[in-house]
């Protein structure tokens, strides 16, 4: 009951991390850098877990030291960067550009004229109360897209080792077969946030990565080999990562100063529910048939009427 509790609280302080980090890079970086720079805070992601792939079969190997068990060492030696981090943004870090000294006054000038341009020509949500923005409809159909998002990415990792190691592979092996998805994940998202930037697309660049994952849950579930669930989830990975870093510069960018703490919360918040709801259900569908067929299947629906959102969002948006 105790990790019960300490995991409560840990998904509510981290709760706030991400929309956090989103509303942070609106306020530094113009809409022609934002995909790229939403990318490499979202390297985090599959790097981290590359390394736990990595790493985590070595922490357990430290069972019993000091009289701590290897899952605790986990823990403990996974959790103490992220506190050290903590400490060091309290400090360094700051809400707008205005603020950084580290800055000369020709480049707090030039980006904060840059930021101010992209907010008049884009803006679409204007200086409102938090309930009347939350409840504009391209709003809540952002906070949807969201949930679609989080199903694949809840979903692209925790089942792996475990199909793995179903056809048979020593432990040895597991970690490194599924360190190869993430390392895809992470060429795949460097590259599609770049193309959205210099392209200048997001909605229709969107929908076709939400389409991309959609298309690597479905080999996988149809797979029957080790190599196709590799193949499936390599796609799976570059889709999602890649939607990752390329989705959010729409809610960044299409809503006002004002109006976007509040709706960037909500859209983190519905996303969330996806990310907590799809491994419930993928796992009592693992249960019910024996297989993860059916999950992955509801996971490729989820993201392709994803798809159909951002479009959808994107007419809304022409009508504002």
């Amino acid at each position: 009951m105790s990790l019960y509790a300490f995991r409560g609280f840990l998904g509510f302080a981290e709760s706030g991390l991400f929309p956090g980090v989103m509303l942070l890079l609106s306020l530094w970086f113009p809409f022609s850098y934002r995909a790229r720079y939403n990318a490499m805070f979202n390297y985090a992601v599959p790097i981290s877990y590359i390394f736990a792939s990595l790493i985590s079969g070595a922490i357990l190997e430290l069972n019993g030291v000091f009289g701590i068990s290897g899952w605790k060492w986990l823990f403990i030696l996974e959790g103490v960067p992220p506190v050290i981090l903590g400490i060091v943004g309290i400090f360094y870090l700051t809400d707008h550009p205005q603020q950084a000294s580290w800055l000369s006054t020709a480049q707090r000038n030039w980006l904060t004229g840059a930021l101010e341009r992209d907010a008049k020509a884009t803006g679409v949500v204007h200086a409102e109360g938090v309930l009347r923005t939350i409840t504009k409809p391209m709003v809540l159909l952002f906070g949807l897209c969201n949930f679609g998002l989080f199903c694949g990415l809840a979903s692209l990792f925790p089942w792996l080792p475990q199909i793995i190691k179903s056809f048979g592979l020593p432990n040895s092996q597991v970690g490194f077969v599924t360190a190869i998805p993430p390392i895809a994940g992470l060429i795949g998202m460097i590259a599609l946030s770049r193309h959205s930037d210099h392209v200048g697309e997001r909605f229709y660049y969107a929908a076709t990565t939400f389409v991309i994952a959609a298309v690597g849950f479905a080999i996988a579930a149809f797979s029957t080999s080790p190599a196709w669930i590799i193949i499936g989830f390599m796609v799976a990975n570059v889709g999602v990562y890649g939607t990752q870093a390329v989705f959010w510069t729409i809610p960044q960018s299409y809503m006002s100063r004002q109006s976007a703490p509040g709706a960037i919360g909500l859209v983190s918040t519905i996303g969330s529910i996806g990310g907590a709801t799809i491994p419930i259900v993928i796992g009592r569908a693992k249960d019910a048939s024996g297989s993860f067929t059916t999950g992955f299947l509801v996971v490729t629906g989820v993201l392709l009427l994803a798809a159909v959102l951002v479009l959808i969002a994107r007419t809304q948006l022409v009508k504002e």
